[in-house]
């Protein structure tokens, strides 16, 4: 802007404002940088600034940081609510964070535009100036990823009896999941997943369970996910088996006591006949 040439006693409207501040709106004119001094709006009839002949009279601009909202949109969500968040030019705040949700899917962060296309911030990110319009209001727009759980166990190899724990990730936060053992199909057991959708269960193969290949599954009723698991048999001690025989007795190796008894008394009696026999023929 050029200087305005001006006259005592004689009143003048001051030149209108021709400077610009991105960020900020012009709020007028002051005798003093830090607006400590005297006030003028853009325009205003002014007259007798000096009584100096030949004085220049500075007036500084006066400038305000601008003003806006940030609106969060949910972007198909099915649950939750957020209020616009205030912000001012050249000030950062960290955004609001998420209180959207939605079914089967994770929340992964914010965008300009509702595909995705634009610029992208995290969930809680700290940001500034995301417009230089005074009074605008931009809008977020809430991303979302489909929900794809899984789940791994602590051994893939098992026999009847073992425990084992199961680990899942990306389930619903806070549903309960229901764990089953294919191709029985048998539950084994059921837990709750965490805000974060992780979910921890242990338990003993059961006895019951046929050897060979087998299907763990996890089901929280929208989504669900699969590993595999080998059971393997179990050795079984033979030393109570028992023979087919009425009276039952043990298998076994040896004479049988049944049949050792009565030929120990024969060979007994044998003998004790020939002795008598032989001290007869003696007395002869």
């Amino acid at each position: 802007m050029t200087d305005q040439a001006m006259t005592y006693d004689t009143a003048v409207n001051l030149t209108a404002n021709g400077y610009t501040k991105t960020g900020y709106t012009f709020t007028g004119w002051n005798t003093q940088a830090n607006g400590g001094g005297t006030a003028y709006t853009d325009g205003e009839n002014v007259k007798n600034l000096t009584t100096a002949d030949g004085e220049t009279v500075p007036l500084y601009a006066q400038w305000r940081a601008n003003k806006y909202s940030i609106q969060f949109e949910g972007n198909t969500a099915d649950g939750g609510s957020m209020a616009d968040q205030a912000m001012t030019y050249d000030e950062a705040a960290s955004l609001e964070r998420n209180s959207y949700t939605k079914t089967g899917y994770t929340f992964t962060g914010w965008n300009t535009q509702a595909d995705g296309g634009g610029t992208a911030y995290g969930d809680g990110e700290e940001v500034k100036n995301l417009t230089i319009v005074d009074g605008e209001v931009v809008k977020l727009y809430a991303q979302w990823r489909l929900r794809t759980p899984s789940i791994v166990t602590s051994q893939s190899i098992g026999k009847h009896g073992d425990t084992i724990t199961l680990t899942g990730e990306d389930f619903e936060p806070n549903a309960e999941v229901i764990f089953t053992l294919h191709s029985m199909p048998k539950e084994i057991g059921k837990a709750p997943a965490d805000t974060d959708g992780k979910v921890t269960l242990t338990f003993q193969v059961p006895f019951d369970t046929e050897e060979g290949d087998h299907q763990l599954r996890a089901d929280n009723g929208i989504h669900s996910a699969q590993t595999g698991l080998k059971v393997l048999k179990t050795a079984k001690a033979d030393s109570e088996k028992i023979d087919n025989n009425t009276n039952g007795t043990p298998v076994g190796t040896g004479i049988q006591s049944h049949g050792y008894i009565p030929l120990v008394l024969v060979l007994v009696l044998c003998g004790i006949t020939f002795g008598v026999l032989l001290r007869r023929n003696k007395l002869k």
